[in-house]
């Protein structure tokens, strides 16, 4: 398995770059955002570990890059641990923060369990499709169609999806979410989750300002209503 490593310290870099291949990893190195970029159009690699100030184009932009077009999985690597940082990666997409310094061994675990979190899982209970009135999800080919059209989301809004819908007809509240899609308990929940369920609708919904499938529960958190929503009567509200 190929790691595309972004990191512009050269020796931590290096560093990071051996422990991981002791690891049994193939590791891909560049040294700023223009060169990750390219390589991930090149190398096509399994997941991305990313430093987030990088000459050129920082983390954040080819973090943006990367979630236009592919749910690959994302370490974000930074000098910064204050809670507004983590909330903006988790926000852009990222599926992991970790925040320097670090031990480059406790940097292999947190890719391990990335890579287990990020991989088909079979089963009965998750290999097949869950179709809930206009919605179906199907897990084993990470695919979503709503109304019988196919609908591509990032692997944050699929995994969110998949939480509520398991969860039909009830409120899954913001504390949930966050740690069953984040594995956060302590940071601000109510806005981790916003943004992605405010894309989420955009993608879903017939209008993503009165929508039919996901419903804010004030000061609690979301419930998801598929079946007959084609029949149920629009309520104006925001994420």
């Amino acid at each position: 398995m190929a790691i595309l490593l972004v990191e512009d310290e050269q020796d931590l870099a290096d560093i990071v770059g051996y422990t991981l291949r002791r690891s049994g990893y193939d590791v891909i190195t560049a040294y700023d955002g223009m060169a990750a970029l390219r390589l991930l159009k090149s190398r096509a690699p399994s997941l991305v570990i990313l430093d987030v100030t990088l000459p050129h184009v920082d983390g954040w932009q080819v973090l943006h890059q990367i979630r236009t077009s592919t749910a690959m999985p994302v370490i974000m690597l930074t000098g910064c641990s204050s809670d507004e940082d983590v909330v903006r990666g988790l926000r852009l997409g990222a599926d992991d923060y970790v925040t320097k310094p670090f031990s480059p061994t406790q940097l292999v675990a947190r890719v391990e369990a990335v890579m287990r979190r990020a991989a088909p899982q079979t089963g009965t209970v998750r290999s097949r499709a869950l179709e809930l009135g206009d919605i179906r999800l199907d897990v084993g080919l990470h695919s979503v169609s709503v109304r019988e059209r196919a609908v591509r989301l990032t692997k944050i809004e699929f995994r969110l999806l998949y939480e509520l819908a398991l969860h039909e007809g009830e409120v899954v509240t913001h504390q949930e979410l966050t740690r069953r899609i984040w594995g956060l308990q302590d940071v601000e929940s109510a806005s981790m989750a916003k943004s992605h369920i405010r894309n989420l609708r955009r993608k879903i919904e017939p209008d993503a300002g009165a929508p039919l499938y996901i419903h804010t529960i004030a000061g609690l958190g979301y419930r998801l209503t598929a079946r007959g929503a084609a029949h149920a009567v629009p309520e104006k509200h925001s994420a």
